[in-house]
């Protein structure tokens, strides 16, 4: 934040509030009238509160995105979504029931045997950026004992998940994404994204590898 602020006041040829250091120097001069245009500049927040704070403090032509919106964006670059509901929670729910042979509602209301312990596996391998060929029963397991997912019949959950990540790798049977697909799609899908210059990413400590 205090970078951002820095910044800003270099854009607006105020006064700078306080010595930046070495590094912030650098991003500084980088976005200003004497470095990078605007146009050129990225700006990344975790979420929309903080998004919509960058949008309000900084040039239209600066690019502010939250994580999952900037996926989203990369994915539109590449597919043309569904007009409706291009965003559907429900998609995981969907593909359980596709892959079982059941009502996707029903799913969701009935639950069966480990739906809760599929549904949870399937976004934690992609929040997780498992690649597809570390997707074997060790991985699995793994995940299942790390975050103590519930399970009953454990080799109905590993092949079912499997099934789902494989058929969601399938996108254009769909063209609709939930909320993981957003970040998880782009990187497995190998998708090219707009280049910038500059990339600034609030909180950056905090990425994972995602």
């Amino acid at each position: 934040a205090c970078i951002v602020d820095l910044a800003l006041n270099k854009i607006k040829g105020n006064e700078l509030p306080f010595p930046p250091s070495e590094e912030q120097q650098a991003i500084v001069d980088a976005i200003s009238p004497e470095g990078y245009s605007p146009a050129n500049i990225l700006m990344v927040a975790f979420n929309k509160s903080i998004q919509e704070e960058l949008d309000k403090r900084t040039p239209d032509d600066i690019t502010c995105k939250t994580m999952h919106s900037l996926g989203l964006s990369v994915i539109r670059q590449h597919f043309k979504l569904k007009s409706t509901k291009a965003i559907n929670n429900f998609k995981v729910d969907n593909l359980i029931g596709e892959v079982l042979g059941l009502n996707s509602r029903k799913v969701r209301e009935e639950k069966p045997i480990d739906y809760p312990a599929i549904k949870e596996l399937v976004g934690l391998v992609k929040v997780n950026l498992i690649p597809k060929e570390d997707w074997s029963p060790e991985a699995f397991r793994k995940i299942i004992s790390n975050y103590l997912i519930k399970v009953e019949d454990e080799q109905f959950v590993m092949q079912t998940a499997v099934a789902i990540l494989e058929r969601t790798l399938n996108f254009e049977q769909d063209l609709y994404v939930d909320f993981n697909d957003m970040l998880w799609l782009p990187v497995m899908l190998d998708l090219t994204a707009y280049q910038h210059a500059v990339v600034l990413v609030d909180e950056a400590q905090d990425l994972s590898p995602l």
